[in-house]
């Protein structure tokens, strides 16, 4: 959430005295991925999705993100990304209104190749 806050200026909460009170409440989970175990940077991930039409932001944030910007999905799908961001873009693309998956992918990778494993929410 702070994250969030501080990279893109979306609070996701309340900020008081300059300090990002988290509100979990709209939060969807879409999946979990987790980087090859070779890979000089490992990351284990939690993707979530939310609804911030209607919060009052400014698109903006600390500067580390380069080309902030709302994109439709398919513009957003051809840019040059990573294999799971594309999925995850897929993924979201397949979801309804209100944002809930009928299932949970599992995203890993065994002998350098995707490992997609599904369950019920």
């Amino acid at each position: 959430m702070r994250e969030t806050w501080e990279e893109t200026g979306i609070a996701l909460g309340r900020i008081a005295a300059g300090r990002l009170q988290p509100d979990l409440s709209g939060l969807t989970y879409l999946c979990r991925a987790i980087t090859p175990a070779d890979s000089p940077v490992r990351f284990h991930a939690r993707f979530f999705a939310r609804d911030v039409t209607g919060l009052p932001f400014e698109l903006g944030g600390s500067g580390e993100l380069l080309d902030l910007a709302f994109r439709p999905l398919p513009a957003a799908r051809a840019l040059p990304l990573a294999d799971i961001t594309e999925f995850i873009l897929d993924l979201l693309a397949g979801l309804g209104p209100d944002l809930v998956p009928d299932r949970l992918p599992f995203w890993r990778y065994r002998s350098g190749k995707p490992l997609i494993r599904w369950a019920n929410p």
